[in-house]
């Protein structure tokens, strides 16, 4: 699980990097969106061939199937892949509508300029947003949603499951709606991305005010905002930092939102509402575990809206010399 983790970790930066070299800057969100659909689409049909190959072959035929399929694509990612359009002759990147600079070309230490990312207020601004948001996303979907509808609500297990599911299905819709979305008047990065903490405050809401009026369907629509806001935040809060921190910083920022966001922010969140759930699962207190979520993102979402979505002054020389 740990290799697997290291793994894992790197493959949303690199690929949030080569979205960026390979299109127009008001493009990056539109295309990353789908990229993100598609991971979505993956994990909601991975569970039940992986059931019926663990019944059929056993666990260790079927994970070593699974890692000969995996190691098939990274070799056809290495041979395919380019790191940008100017590296296979095609155009220069500078060619690209809405591109002021090209991509840098030489390896470099990845912590070099970490430091002057770190010192600014306005990065902390959207780096906060994200930690309220997806670490909140991880404890409430991944690491207490089943207990929760299963020992909180009352549901059966394939009934659990199949609410969880409508939250994969609401994120890939929106997944693969956001680049129409982002082409109505006023729908900015930043706009998207309190649109999606409304979206996520008000299923949040639900089950922090009233979770024991929540049916089948009400916690249906519950998993459906929340994968609607995931889905667009995931990708938008991205695009915001892109506009802050300049093309050539943005591998190195978005690989500390990473760290803050989907490890701390969800190793804290978790803990939190661990400490709060009492162990008889009491619906009180799973009531006070989304209260805390709810009132920590509403931070994360004043955070956002005093966030700035602009070169900010500490890289704007670095912008022209690029």
């Amino acid at each position: 699980r740990g290799l697997m983790g290291f793994g894992g970790a790197v493959v949303f930066s690199a690929l949030s990097r080569l979205i960026a070299n390979w299109t127009r800057a008001d493009r990056y969100a539109s295309v990353n969106s789908k990229v993100m659909a598609a991971s979505k689409i993956g994990t909601f049909f991975a569970a039940t061939p992986l059931v019926l190959m663990l019944k059929s072959i056993g666990r260790r035929q079927s994970m070593l199937d699974f890692a000969i399929v995996v190691v098939a694509i990274t070799i056809a990612i290495f041979i395919l892949t380019k790191e940008d359009p100017e590296s296979c002759g095609l155009y220069t990147v500078d060619d690209l509508e809405g591109r002021t600079h090209p991509a840098p070309k030489k390896a470099e230490n990845p912590f070099k300029g970490i430091g002057k990312i770190i010192v600014q207020p306005q990065v902390w601004l959207v780096l906060i947003g994200s930690v309220s948001f997806n670490g909140a996303i991880n404890t409430f979907i991944t690491n207490w949603g089943k207990t929760m509808l299963s020992q909180g609500a009352g549901f059966e297990s394939v009934a659990a499951t199949g609410i969880i599911n409508v939250n994969t299905i609401c994120g890939i819709i929106s997944g693969l709606l956001l680049g129409a979305m982002l082409r109505i008047k006023g729908a900015t990065n930043k706009n998207m991305t309190v649109f999606s903490f409304i979206l996520f405050l008000s299923g949040m809401g639900m089950v922090a005010f009233a979770m024991p009026k929540l049916g089948k369907v009400g916690w249906s629509v519950v998993f459906g905002l929340i994968g609607f806001g995931s889905s667009i935040e995931v990708t938008t809060i991205y695009a915001m930092l892109k506009d802050q921190v300049t093309l050539k910083n943005f591998g190195k920022v978005v690989g500390l939102c990473n760290f803050a966001a989907w490890l701390l922010g969800t190793s804290v969140c978790t803990t939190i509402w661990g400490k709060i759930i009492d162990a008889s699962y009491s619906v009180g207190s799973f009531m006070n575990a989304a209260r805390f979520q709810f009132f920590f993102s509403v931070v994360g979402l004043i955070c956002c809206l005093l966030a700035k979505t602009e070169t900010l002054p500490a890289f704007r020389e670095e912008e022209k010399t690029e």
